[in-house]
């Protein structure tokens, strides 16, 4: 019974959570909502931890077999996902031109361009000194490559050496995709 009242418990606190999504005109995922309630409802000491304690240590136990049929949907869709993700590194421009002429959809293609670009760009500086990176030229080539114009405008600030050599590396990144995508589409 003990079981039963924790599920039924974190239960309804799940379905608060959808509740709220369709009341509150914001885009939040209800999952995040119903976090925010279980956070608000043991910080206030309404529930007690007693009181969903071992059925949330079940459900953290098996929660990477929740994550078998998206992997494995994944992997069934992975002809699909290559074609869209493969230009991920390159311009938005040439990216969207490469994804549809590999039969990938280039309304995924772009976002994904662009939300690699903003990480790259936030993350590019810890990244190099992470790993040593301290040649300019390095820096540039590495930050160009990898997080195209969105990255550029951030190797544009760190110098002009660093910022020349990530306009180049666009480039050449997105020749070689675009040479890439073509042996990609011979040998498929």
């Amino acid at each position: 019974m003990k079981y039963l009242k924790q599920l039924a418990i974190i239960i309804a606190v799940s379905f608060a959570g959808e509740d709220l999504r369709f009341i509150l005109p914001f885009p939040i995922p209800a999952g995040i909502y119903g976090l925010v309630i279980m956070f608000i409802l043991l910080y206030s000491r309404v529930l007690k931890p007693e009181s969903v304690e071992t059925v949330s240590d079940f459900l953290i136990e098996i929660m990477a077999v929740m994550f078998v049929p998206g992997a494995v949907g994944i992997i069934a869709a992975w002809d699909r996902l290559q074609s869209m993700l493969l230009p991920k590194s390159i311009t938005a421009a040439i990216g969207e031109g490469v994804a549809d002429e590999l039969g990938g959809m280039s309304t995924i293609t772009v976002p994904v361009i662009v939300l690699t670009g903003i990480f790259g760009n936030m993350t590019c500086t810890a990244v190099t000194r992470l790993f040593g990176i301290t040649h300019p030229v390095a820096k540039g080539v590495a930050i160009g490559t990898a997080n195209h114009a969105i990255g550029t405008s951030k190797a544009m600030e760190m110098g002009q050496v660093e910022g020349a050599m990530s306009g180049l590396s666009i480039a050449v990144a997105g020749l070689m995709t675009v040479a890439a995508a073509q042996l990609f589409i011979l040998f498929r």
